[in-house]
């Protein structure tokens, strides 16, 4: 990934990177389909979008550099969550908002992630980019190299976050050369998630079984990438997880779908993962539940992407 440059981004490259058993299909796909991806001029706003009608995806590298330095805030948020997750999970014990709260250190570690996100927006949102604003924090991306093995794990999710990102427009493309069509651009939208998770997923066992590594770990770690990349979009957008855009359903709608052929374990520990990035976005809108319960890891995320009138205890339950 760069920096300060304004060359573009190895985008092929990359979809090789995360997913090397499909590279073939990916080799006859690009022959038959000859996609390109373009730096745009630099905006404030997150570009990174498909022309479908002209073959292209175009993206402006600041949009790269959002969800890189987003990556390492929601890394420092799972500080906040994912323990006290994981054991009331294991437990069987309920999620009650105000016992995590007066847990020690956890006012300090909201703190820390709250400071971590001040940086990284101030950043982003300089107009030009300021780059004596990049967050302390963050290692930059071209000095990841000389990473933690803790930056590195980040590292990844952020490949497969923009893997999922621009293989959702690489579809709008295939579709729109196919003449197919659908009945809204809600219902293409979700298409485009699915065909990318799939990507990403659906022969992580093949990549397993020809690196000697543990198959679930492999799809575990993807999907990790994947919660990331959606959990950023809610970031992102002012809408929040439950309100549809003019040309998108809700965040919340589009996890459920990927979820839902997702074949992990209810305990895998992507389910924390993701939780832990969803509750990142939540605590910044106040709207993180005063209590819930749920069965395990896996329900857990599915309890926090239902609305908030679903919640125990929250105004018309």
């Amino acid at each position: 990934m760069m920096t300060d440059s304004s060359q573009g981004y190895d985008v092929l490259g990359l979809f090789g990177l995360v997913a090397p058993e499909r590279s073939d299909e990916l080799a006859a796909l690009v022959r038959e389909y000859n996609p390109a991806f373009l730096v745009a001029n630099d905006q404030p706003s997150f570009l990174l979008e498909a022309s479908p009608s002209f073959g292209f995806v175009r993206y402006v590298n600041r949009a790269l550099l959002h969800v890189w330095v987003l990556a390492w805030v929601m890394w420092k948020e799972m500080y906040c969550w994912s323990s006290e997750l994981w054991f009331l999970a294991k437990d069987g014990k309920p999620f009650v908002l105000a016992e995590l709260d007066a847990l020690p250190d956890q006012a300090a570690s909201y703190a820390d992630a709250e400071a971590v996100y001040s940086e990284a927006m101030a950043f982003i949102q300089s107009n030009p980019l300021e780059w004596t604003l990049w967050p302390s924090q963050v290692p930059r991306p071209l000095e990841i190299a000389a990473g933690t093995q803790e930056d590195w794990v980040v590292k990844d999710f952020v490949h497969h976050a923009l893997a999922f990102f621009f293989l959702h427009e690489l579809r709008h493309i295939v579709l729109h050369h196919d003449g197919i069509q659908f009945e809204s651009q809600h219902d293409e939208e979700l298409e485009c998630d699915r065909w990318a998770a799939d990507f990403l997923l659906a022969r992580s066992d093949l990549y397993a079984a020809a690196a000697a590594e543990d198959a679930t770990k492999v799809k575990s770690k993807r999907a990790m990438g994947v919660a990331l990349g959606t959990a950023v979009i809610a970031h992102i957008q002012e809408l929040g997880l439950w309100e549809a855009g003019t040309q998108h359903p809700p965040i919340a709608e589009r996890m459920k779908n990927l979820v839902s052929a997702l074949a992990l374990p209810g305990t895998d520990l992507s389910w924390t993962v993701a939780c832990s990035f969803l509750l990142a976005g939540l605590r910044r809108r106040a709207v993180v539940p005063d209590r819930l319960e749920f069965q395990d890891h896996r329900d857990s995320f599915m309890k926090l992407l239902a609305a908030p009138t679903n919640w125990e205890g929250h105004p018309g339950t």
